[in-house]
Formats: C-alpha cells, structure tokens, sequence
C-alpha cells in the first residue's frame, strides 16, 4: 500500500488540520484613513493638533465604542477638531476632518446632521472623561470589525 501525504492545504479543505494548535483567524483589517483597526487596538489619525499626529488606544484601555447613530450627537457636540463637551461629564477630542462641510458634490455647504452623525464614532477609555472622536467612511464595514475585536479581547463593547 502506498503512504499519502497530506499538505495543510489538503487537509484543511478536508476539514482537517495538520497542525492541531491552529489559530483562529485575524480579523479583517480597516484603514478609511482616518481610523485603522488592527490587532492591538485602535489608531486616530490626525489627532494631535497642530502636529496631526496619531493616537493609539490599545484595546484593554477601551471602555466602550460607539459608530454611527448609535453616538446620538448634536450640532452642539461636533467641531472641526478639537475640543466639545459631549454628556455626563464627558469631553470629546475630535480628530481633524471636514465633517462639516460637504465638498464631496462639488457645492460647499454644511452637511447634515444625520450625515454626520452617521460617520462618526466616539471611543470612552477606561477611567478618563476625555472621549476620543473620529470620522469613519465606512461605519457598516467598521463597526463589526470594532466590536468583534472588543469580543476578542474579552471587553464588551456598550
């Protein structure tokens, strides 16, 4: 009788593993270049002003995230950049972005409301009362992303 030799490959179409410690897969990552996710947790970009430097919040640090409408924000809650109070005793540092206005059509205009709130996302750190703001491009393809790595790092995401 011949021997057969399995490569991973083979064996994992087969629904096996030749390697019993396999890991479970990454997640996707996303980039809208604005927000990046990756495996250590969340990266700002242009959030430092005036050096629009990044920010780096690792994921054990993050108490809760809140994409879209689930922000439940106000005109009186978004800026530029910079510095707004949000609720409860809690201050949002918005990263730099025009989410103000709308150039996208080629009219220069304020954006909407709902618009705006749609794209955003606020990010609460353990034991601050400084909540950290950004722009998302894509909040339906972020916020899963988001909240199945808060799952994976075993917080919970409110």
């Amino acid at each position: 009788m011949e021997d057969i030799e399995l490569s991973n490959e083979s064996l994992s179409s087969l629904g096996g593993a030749a390697n019993e410690d396999e890991r479970e897969p990454e997640p996707e990552p996303y980039n809208d270049n604005s927000i990046e996710v990756t495996n250590d947790g969340l990266i700002i970009h242009r959030y430092y002003f005036p050096s629009f430097k990044s920010k780096q919040l690792r994921w054990e640090d993050i108490e809760w995230v809140k994409v879209g409408d689930e922000t439940n924000m106000h005109w009186f809650h978004v800026r530029a950049s910079g510095l707004s109070y949000y609720r409860n005793g809690l201050w949002i540092w918005w990263n730099a972005k025009t989410r103000l206005v709308n150039k996208e059509r080629g009219t220069w205009g304020l954006r909407k409301m709902d618009d705006i709130r749609s794209t955003s996302m606020l990010v609460k750190l353990r034991g601050s009362r400084l909540v950290a703001g950004a722009y998302v491009k894509y909040p339906t393809v972020a916020a899963p992303i988001i909240s199945e790595a808060l799952d994976r790092n075993h917080l919970h995401n409110e």
